[in-house]
C-alpha cells in the first residue's frame, strides 16, 4: 500500500483524485510503501487526529496533561465555561473514545459508501450554528466538533437513502455531560422513520448500536432515558401519521445539559433554543431551518433542507413528524402568519 500524511492509501481508488495529491506543487508529495502487514502498525505511529475537526485545538503530548481530571479536560478539548465535577475523568474516557472512533473512520472515508452521509452530518452540524449571532465563529466550531458519530448504518439506490440508523453523541462544552441523538429511518420497504435523544447526566459508554430499533416508530425512543423528538409512518391505508412530541421543557434541559443555563455573559445565553434544535438534528444528518419571521424565511429557507447527494424525505406529502411550526413554538419563536 502506498501511504503519506498519515493514511493509507488503499488500492482500487484513483489517488489522484484524492485532495493530498491535489495540493499546490510548492513541496514535493511524500509517499512510503508499505505491506499490508505493517499498516496498522503504521497508522498508530503516524496518524493525524482530528482531520475532521474544524477549531484548531492542540493538545498538550501525554507527558505534559495535568493530573487534575477537570484540568485533564480543559487541555484535551476546548471547553468553555466548565466548573469542577467529580466526573471529569469519565468525561475525558468517552470522549476520547468517541474522538478515536470518528478519527478512525475518516482515514478511510474516501472509499466508505456512506461517506456522503457522513460528510453530510459534519457540514450540517456547522451550519446548523448560521443565525447565532451572538456566538463568535470559533465557538461555532467548537460546538460542531463536539458532536461525533458513533453509529451509521446506511442502504441507498444511489438516487435517495433507502435505510438508514445513525446514533450520534453531542458533548457538552460546559459540564461532563452528554446528549445521545438516534435517527431510525425506513424508506425502502415501509416509509417510516423515528428521531429520539437521550440526556447523559454522568458520563456512559457512548453507543454504537441502538437496542430497539425494531420497535414501533411511536414507541422506539422510550425507557431507559430516551425521548422522542417525532415520529413519521403510512400505515396500511397510505395514511400519514406522524407526532413531535418534543416540549419547550424537554428542549431546555438538552439546551442546558450541553451549553449551561442562561445565565449572563456565559455560553448558555450565546446559544439559543433554536440554534439548539437545529443543532440536534444536523447531528444525525437533518439540515434544517427555523425561520424567526417572512423575512428570514425567504432568505434562508424554513422546515427540512434536502441535502441532495444523500436525500432523506421526512415527509410523505403534508405532514412531518418533525414540524417546523412545532418547533418555533417550543423555542418561543412568534408563528409565521399562515401558522
Amino acid at each position: 500500500n502506498l501511504a503519506g500524511d498519515g493514511t493509507v492509501f488503499w488500492e482500487h481508488k484513483y489517488i489522484s483524485e484524492l485532495d493530498y495529491f491535489q495540493q499546490p506543487q510548492t513541496q514535493p508529495i511524500e509517499l512510503i510503501l508499505i505491506s499490508a502487514y505493517e499498516v496498522d502498525n503504521w497508522l498508530a505511529a503516524n496518524r493525524k487526529p482530528g482531520r475532521w475537526k474544524r477549531f484548531p485545538h492542540q493538545s498538550p503530548d501525554v507527558s505534559a496533561l495535568p493530573a487534575n481530571p477537570h484540568a485533564r479536560a480543559q487541555a484535551l478539548f476546548p471547553l468553555l465555561d466548565t466548573s469542577d465535577s467529580p466526573h471529569w475523568a469519565g468525561y475525558v474516557t468517552h470522549r476520547q473514545a468517541a474522538e478515536a472512533h470518528v478519527d478512525e473512520k475518516f482515514e478511510g472515508l474516501e472509499y466508505d459508501d456512506s461517506a456522503t452521509y457522513w460528510y453530510m452530518i459534519n457540514d450540517a452540524t456547522l451550519e446548523s450554528l448560521n443565525g447565532e449571532d451572538n456566538l463568535a465563529e470559533e465557538e461555532c466550531k467548537k460546538i460542531a466538533d463536539a458532536v461525533t458519530n458513533m453509529s451509521l448504518e446506511l442502504e441507498d439506490d444511489e438516487m435517495r437513502i433507502l435505510d438508514v440508523s445513525v446514533i450520534t453523541r453531542i458533548h457538552s462544552l460546559v459540564s461532563p455531560k452528554s446528549v445521545d441523538v438516534h435517527l431510525s429511518y425506513y424508506h425502502y420497504r415501509a416509509w417510516r422513520y423515528s428521531l429520539g435523544f437521550r440526556i447523559n447526566e454522568e458520563p456512559v459508554v457512548p453507543l454504537t448500536r441502538f437496542p430497539k430499533e425494531t420497535a414501533s416508530v411511536n414507541r422506539m425512543h422510550s425507557g431507559q432515558g430516551w425521548k422522542t423528538f417525532g415520529w413519521f409512518y403510512l400505515d396500511d391505508k397510505d395514511e400519514e401519521r406522524c407526532a413531535c412530541p418534543m416540549s419547550a421543557r424537554d428542549l431546555k434541559q438538552v439546551h442546558d445539559t450541553l451549553f449551561g443555563p442562561a445565565k449572563k455573559g456565559k455560553l448558555g445565553e450565546r446559544v439559543s433554543l433554536r440554534g439548539t434544535a437545529k443543532l440536534m438534528l444536523a447531528s444525525v444528518g437533518i439540515g434544517f431551518d427555523v425561520a424567526l419571521d417572512k423575512e428570514d424565511e425567504k432568505q434562508n429557507g424554513d422546515g427540512h433542507r434536502v441535502n441532495y447527494e444523500a436525500r432523506l424525505d421526512l415527509s410523505a406529502g403534508q405532514k412531518s413528524g418533525i414540524r417546523v411550526a412545532h418547533i418555533r413554538k417550543i423555542c418561543g419563536i412568534p408563528p409565521l402568519a399562515e401558522e
